[in-house]
């Protein structure tokens, strides 16, 4: 709880993998949730498990503005 009351503003990303390609993506989804909690920004990760085809991910971003989305580091930058 106290995390999502740090956070008035949410960004939900789904993202749908290709067969084989989930152990790559979930290494680089450590390396950015590593770079954001060293930024001190807050990510909440989670993979569907059913009612979806092949393998999903919804990458959930806390923000206390919308101007806080504006510093989220890209995936180039980690």
């Amino acid at each position: 709880m106290k995390i999502v009351r740090r956070g008035t503003f949410l960004r939900t990303v789904v993202v749908h993998l290709k067969p084989g390609t989930d152990r790559t993506f979930e290494a680089l989804l450590k390396d950015i949730k590593a770079a954001r909690e060293k930024a001190g920004q807050t990510s909440l990760v989670s993979q569907a498990v059913a009612g979806q085809e092949g393998t999903v991910f919804y990458v959930t971003l806390l923000e206390n503005s919308m101007a806080g989305f504006d510093s989220v580091p890209s995936p180039r930058s980690c």
